[in-house]
């Protein structure tokens, strides 16, 4: 039996290509791989024909040497496979005592893991429960809040149903007032209209021959009243009359809707706004403005004023606006514009200036009652008579109280007129109409 040297797996190794055959380096990869391959099962099948054809041809010498190199190397295997097997036994040994170890170790390691997972299984479970006792909580008190929530829910819907029947109740008033203060006002309006109408009516027939009224309030963007005044060359001029009665002043929106209306009618030369009650919002009284196509618009007042002085007003305010729509030359019409401005301006001075003194005279008159009771209240305490309580009572008549005063009230200071009256009237010169001077004057003739 032949015995071949032991071997071991040869590594890994790279070959160079000058150290093979040439043909190596003649042909492709893939046929130097076949070449190689081939190569190997030709020296693998004629390895042992090379090898004992190498023992036959060895001397006696070389056989004895080779025989002895063949039983040291079969030594060294033994020895080898001896320490092999000894170290195995080594290791079974200490494997069987690392198994030991190990058994142990598993059934302690499984005690304590069984140990802790019931710990933490009791933990967990303790947690749960706590967790769960929690949610049973705050779900009795979700029920009890929606026990409560139902339950003002309830009474919410019958609130909300008192309250709407409550608004539905108000709602049916503010209606039934809003609809009693419409017809109110337009009541007012209606009222103020007809004074107006009658105004113009009288005014047309008695002032201005050959003139005419024309009642428009029912007709939307018409003024309330077309009023056609003769002129004296025979021509008829058609003004535009709008009346307002408010408890405040005019604001400027009928004021533009004024002027709307007249720049829109084509035979309409000028207008009038008359407030019968209030003020009109920024302008003077008698005040004159321009529309946009330059038709002039007069401003007039009536507040505090008796059908014979609002007659008046109305016939000055009419007969200013035929002299300045009759003129035709435009230069002198703005030269009469700038005059009538120019003697407002200096109306409303004057009337300022008046009304200035007016207060100031107030004023002394209240000092001095107010230094004439300091005195009878000092002849009281000197005297110590209760019989001076009367001496206020018989001093000289106020002039307000004074039956011969005028009693009119004006309208910049509130107070009384206090000027001189006619004989036989409450009223002085100034706010008697020409009409009730003449029968004054008559009936005082046949007195005498």
């Amino acid at each position: 039996m032949t015995i071949h040297p032991m071997t071991t797996q040869p590594k890994q190794m790279a070959l160079k290509l000058t150290d093979l055959h040439p043909i190596y380096s003649q042909v492709s990869h893939d046929e130097a791989i076949t070449i190689a391959n081939l190569s190997a099962d030709l020296y693998v099948t004629t390895k042992d024909l090379h090898y004992d054809s190498w023992a036959a041809g060895q001397t006696a010498e070389e056989g004895a040497k080779a025989e002895s190199w063949r039983r040291e190397g079969r030594e060294a295997v033994l020895d080898s496979v001896k320490g092999r097997l000894a170290s195995m036994e080594s290791l079974q040994t200490a494997l069987a005592l690392v198994r030991a170890t190990n058994e142990t170790l598993r059934t302690s390691t499984e005690e304590v893991a069984t140990k802790r997972a019931e710990a933490m299984w009791a933990l967990k479970k303790a947690e749960f429960e706590i967790v769960k006792l929690k949610e049973i909580a705050l779900l009795k008190e979700q029920i009890a809040a929606a026990t409560l929530s139902g339950q003002m829910v309830t009474l919410l819907t019958e609130n909300n149903e008192t309250l709407k029947e409550k608004v539905a109740a108000l709602e049916a008033t503010r209606e039934e007032l809003l609809q009693q203060k419409t017809k109110s006002s337009h009541s007012i309006g209606k009222m103020g209209e007809a004074m107006v109408l009658d105004l113009l009516t009288d005014i047309t027939r008695t002032n201005f021959p050959y003139s005419s009224v024309k009642d428009m309030t029912t007709v939307v963007h018409a003024a309330d009243f077309h009023v056609w005044i003769m002129r004296p060359s025979g021509k008829r001029i058609k003004m535009l009359v709008d009346s307002k009665k408010y408890s405040k002043a005019v604001n400027s929106a009928e004021i533009a809707k004024l002027n709307k209306d007249i720049d829109a009618d084509e035979e309409a030369r000028c207008g009038l706004l008359l407030s019968l009650d209030s003020s009109i919002c920024a302008t003077d009284q008698f005040e004159i403005k321009p529309t946009a196509k330059c038709k002039p618009v007069l401003f007039l007042t009536l507040q505090d004023m008796d059908y014979e002085r609002r007659k008046e007003m109305i016939v000055w305010a009419i007969q200013t606006l035929m002299t300045i729509v009759g003129e035709e030359d435009p230069a002198q019409k703005n030269r009469m514009l700038e005059k009538i401005d120019e003697f407002l301006h200096d109306m409303n001075t004057s009337m300022k200036e008046i009304d200035g003194v007016i207060k100031m005279q107030q004023k002394a008159t209240e000092g001095l009652r107010q230094v004439r009771s300091d005195i009878f209240d000092k002849m009281k305490e000197f005297s110590g008579k209760e019989e001076l309580d009367t001496i206020e009572h018989v001093g000289a008549p106020e002039v307000e109280s004074c039956a011969c005063a005028c009693a009119v009230i004006l309208k910049a200071t509130g107070a009384p007129c206090g000027k001189p009256s006619i004989e036989g009237s409450t009223k002085c010169r100034h706010h008697t109409s020409s009409r009730s001077k003449k029968g004054s004057k008559s009936v005082g003739g046949k007195s005498m």
